[in-house]
């Protein structure tokens, strides 16, 4: 028996970033509605980077599934349609499908039906599929976000966002607890028959100000990575069925913790959050099965200030730190097999766009972002276009 330690930097500071709260072509924007419709949304986008952009692996991260693709280029980002059928006083139905870049498959975005149990509103519950309510970020629509590119702590904690099938119920209006059980078939979970996961956010909100703190457990009956490239992307999960070399799978717990703090101004928005991620149990490789323990920390800050009627200045600046333990036999072959051998450098990412939203419905975005670890560094250029088209049924 040998013992590898990869130690997690201790130099965690906050990190900046920025999201909205507001429009686009997104499903976050039908959730609250008064009154049902049918919708159509679709977004178009241009990003250009120095170098290959996202990277294929987040190094010194332990990731799951096939490798990322290149994303460089010009073309459709996404198309969504859906319907928000509201009913009686308190309750609702929203349903989306919508296919992203070239992959000609479509998915359900949200398949939810939800509502208050009384008419004060003081319990809620929705049932299906939904966003996790962790955090503030992760409720939203990636394309539903103010800077389309995301912050690396979403990336290396929940696979860029989280939904799920499941069930959250909340008592409470200003002062809230939601608890949530889920079905969690992706990363940071595992493909599963049943329920896998269970949630709980505590939280307080007013007219300026919102926190939180969630936590979310995971079990993670093989989680696999692909350690071969793959032609193209897929939302599945390598099979942990037999051993081969073409994968690794991690068995066992994982647990998020985020805390998310925000401010609403008449003009400025500013806010952070704060996630720690941990997978305790073990990695199954054709090199061995070592005992493994890895944690990630990482934490942004925003701000995002109303230039003008119709335009908005965002900025985030981020950090955060990885670090693994695995003890068992051959651990060096595995740590360089799933690409964690790196992982005393510290992540940091500084964004910055610019919103303009001409005429209802439609929205543009220009934004740049740098993106550091280790000793390599990556600049990205997003240009965004962002449509949504909304049919009344009722008032």
């Amino acid at each position: 028996m040998n013992a590898t330690r990869i130690l997690l930097n201790s130099r965690l500071s906050f990190v900046v970033g920025v999201l909205t709260i507001g429009v686009s072509a997104s499903v976050l924007a039908h959730e609250s509605g008064d009154t049902s419709s049918v919708f159509l949304g679709l977004g178009a986008q241009s990003l250009q980077s120095d170098q290959v952009w996202p990277v294929d692996r987040l190094p010194g991260v332990l990731e799951a599934g096939n490798k990322r693709e290149d994303e460089h280029g010009d073309g459709l980002a996404y198309v969504e349609i859906g319907a928000n059928l509201l009913w009686g006083k308190t309750h609702q139905l929203l349903l989306s499908i919508g296919t992203h870049g070239e992959e000609n498959e479509w998915d359900a975005e949200a398949a939810w039906v939800g509502g208050a149990l009384e008419d004060t509103g003081n319990y809620r519950y929705r049932l299906g599929r939904q966003m996790l309510p962790i955090g503030e970020l992760n409720r939203q629509e990636m394309h539903g976000w103010s800077i389309g590119l995301a912050p690396l702590t979403m990336r290396a904690v929940l696979g860029d966002s989280l939904r799920a099938d499941g069930l959250a119920l909340t008592a409470g209006r200003n002062s809230y607890i939601t608890l949530g059980t889920w079905k969690v078939d992706a990363f940071p979970g595992a493909p599963n028959d049943a329920l896998n996961s269970a949630s709980m956010t505590v939280g307080w909100w007013n007219d300026s100000w919102d926190a939180s703190v969630s936590f979310v457990s995971l079990d993670v009956d093989g989680r696999a990575l692909s350690t071969v490239d793959s032609s193209r992307h897929t939302h599945t999960l390598p099979n942990c069925s037999e051993v081969n070399a073409e994968r690794v799978c991690f068995v066992g717990q994982a647990k998020v913790v985020n805390g998310a703090l925000s401010y609403e101004g008449e003009r400025t928005w500013i806010g952070t959050e704060v996630y720690y991620k941990q997978d305790s149990g073990y990695l199954d490789s054709i090199y061995g099965t070592p005992d493994y323990l890895g944690e990630f920390v990482g934490a942004w800050l925003e701000a995002g200030w109303q230039l003008a009627e119709r335009w908005q200045l965002w900025g985030r600046v981020e950090h955060g730190v990885a670090g693994h333990t695995l003890v068992g036999s051959n651990v060096n072959l595995i740590t360089d097999q799933v690409g964690i051998s790196q992982s005393d450098s510290p992540y940091r990412s500084a964004n910055v766009a610019l919103n303009w939203r001409p005429w209802t419905g439609h929205f543009f975005s220009i934004e740049g972002g740098r993106y550091t670890w280790l000793r390599d560094q990556y600049d990205v250029y997003l240009l965004r276009y962002q449509f949504v088209f909304d049919y009344m049924l009722s008032k």
